[in-house]
């Protein structure tokens, strides 16, 4: 056994988010090994790409504007991601017109959603998808004890 000695928060958490990375990459390779095992051809030859990887248990140093001030905030979103609206220099070149593509995933029971968002909405909640998809939720069933919205 390893002990790994870690020398502050921060790089516990890059830690982490390397195993996340690993992990997600050793799942896509296992996957397209196991297609190519049954159908005889590689993941390649049956266009399997990775379509979307975004972490969402970590926490970042991010800019945020609060009450009209810029401020400089560790931002964790426990199982939610970030979301960039359209023409936000954080995003990639084919997402600009947009915005960021956000998934939501469901469960076994449960539907998965591919959603685009308002900026209104987005710089109202510190971009954070799920607690918004939770916030609309909450509105639209009338149950708003928690004090959400």
């Amino acid at each position: 056994m390893h002990i790994i000695l870690l020398v502050s928060p921060s790089a516990g958490m890059s830690s982490a988010a390397n195993f996340a990375w690993v992990n997600r990459a050793c799942i896509t390779y296992l996957t397209r090994k196991a297609f190519s095992e049954v159908f005889g051809r590689c993941g390649h030859e049956m266009e399997m790409h990775l379509v979307y990887d975004v972490c969402h248990n970590i926490a970042k140093v991010e800019q945020h504007v609060i009450d009209g001030e810029e401020k400089t905030l560790l931002v964790h979103r426990k199982g939610s991601t970030r979301a960039f609206p359209p023409n936000h220099p954080n995003i990639p070149k084919d997402y600009q017109s947009i915005g960021q593509p956000v998934l939501i995933g469901g469960t076994m029971g449960t539907c998965s959603y591919v959603c685009k968002l308002s900026l209104l909405i987005l710089v109202a909640l510190i971009q954070s998808v799920s607690h918004i998809i939770y916030l609309c939720t909450k509105i639209i069933s009338g149950r708003n004890r928690e004090g959400y919205g």
